[in-house]
């Protein structure tokens, strides 16, 4: 914690305090009214009530001021805090319960945290109040699916607005929703609707390949890989990552093998590259990247996020992740882009607990993804129309 966002909660919930005391809040001193007391470093922590302890940073206001709580919600917020913000906002909402602003700004502070159960919780609140948020739509599609609903996915999304990002992000979700009904046509006709923007050619043919595989259709599949390796003079990692894994598993291991050197030659120090082609050359099959259809369904969650990192949307980037991850916890990937967008969005030192939190056998070195389009993992190669 930053001695600025310190000092600067401390002013805020003086300020809270004072506005207490003018409008009778009944308490003998500003500090009872508020629950906040400042340490000896300058720190805010709880009055006698029981809240924090001095030299601890910032802790949550006492339940006493709802107002000090929402104003350190701001300032920490403001300064990328996120996860003291969340707390802070919580605490507010559960004091304001009716309150909707408080409501879909906890949720989105929840949401961007990864605190997944949470952010459906209030969702689901959202839901009964009328109130039609696009992000808590996804968040509970996405619920749907971990659950096996694939109707009820289905009734959310199309709750969603039909422009923006959605135009694009839906059809992507609808296509593995629709394979959750083990409807292939009807999953590859969603894929279709998008075919007019050509800047999505690579991320659709990624997903009609994973969707073919899937369905065990070969012949479909190789299209997508000939499609994928013939529309650009140079691949992006995550395209090398599926159409190498599909090719190693259908007895096309020298082709992967000749796709992986080809990226080695662009990128001499790519440990990701280094890795496969160790794995390839000991002769370890990959499992296939989708296994059932609520793993395609994060795999779309996790390029729809690429591409809204790579459009500068961060928190929107971080938030599609971080449900991919609820979907598939193992797909550690998501964790690599996830600590990506962090940095992106000026958190590094939780990008570096995203990154020290991860497993050892990672396919991805860490911070040295963000070096460059051509190193990381996570880019799909979009191109902007």
């Amino acid at each position: 914690m930053t001695e600025r966002l310190r000092l600067s909660a401390l002013l805020l919930a003086f300020l809270a305090t004072a506005f207490l005391a003018f409008a009778g809040d009944g308490n003998d001193s500003h500090a009872q009214a508020s629950g906040i007391s400042a340490g000896t470093d300058g720190s805010l922590s709880a009055n006698a009530s029981g809240q924090g302890s001095a030299g601890s940073g910032l802790e949550l206001p006492s339940h006493k001021s709802k107002y000090g709580q929402y104003l350190a919600a701001l300032v920490a917020e403001g300064e990328q805090d996120l996860s003291s913000a969340a707390d802070f906002m919580q605490n507010v909402l559960a004091q304001e319960p009716d309150n909707d602003e408080i409501l879909v700004h906890t949720f989105i502070l929840q949401a961007t945290e990864g605190r997944f159960e949470t952010a459906v919780e209030l969702a689901q609140r959202m839901e009964e109040r009328g109130i039609v948020q696009p992000i808590g739509q996804l968040a509970l599609a996405t619920q749907a699916l971990i659950e096996d609903d694939p109707q009820r996915a289905e009734t959310h999304i199309a709750k969603q607005p039909k422009q923006g990002i959605n135009s694009v992000s839906n059809p992507f979700l609808l296509a593995w929703v629709e394979a959750a009904r083990d409807d292939k046509d009807a999953a590859l006709d969603q894929l279709k609707t998008l075919e007019e923007n050509t800047s999505l050619t690579p991320l659709l043919e990624l997903h009609r390949l994973l969707l073919h595989d899937w369905f065990d259709d070969e012949q479909g599949a190789e299209a997508a890989v000939e499609t994928l390796l013939e529309g650009s003079q140079e691949l992006s990692l995550r395209i090398i990552r599926v159409v190498g894994n599909y090719l190693e598993r259908h007895g096309e291991r020298e082709r992967a093998l000749e796709l992986y050197e080809e990226q080695r030659a662009l990128d001499p120090e790519s440990l990701v590259i280094a890795d496969m082609i160790q794995r390839l050359e000991e002769g370890e099959e990959p499992p296939a990247l989708v296994s059932s259809p609520r793993q395609g369904y994060a795999q779309a969650l996790f390029d729809i996020a690429s591409v809204l990192g790579q459009e500068n949307l961060v928190q929107y980037a971080i938030i599609h992740a971080h449900f991919a991850l609820a979907v598939e916890p193992d797909l550690t990937l998501t964790r690599v882009l996830i600590g990506e967008m962090l940095q992106q969005a000026g958190r590094s030192r939780t990008a570096i607990d995203v990154y020290r939190n991860m497993p050892e056998d990672s396919p991805s070195p860490g911070p040295r993804a963000c070096a460059s389009p051509r190193s990381s993992t996570t880019r799909i190669g979009w191109r902007r129309p």
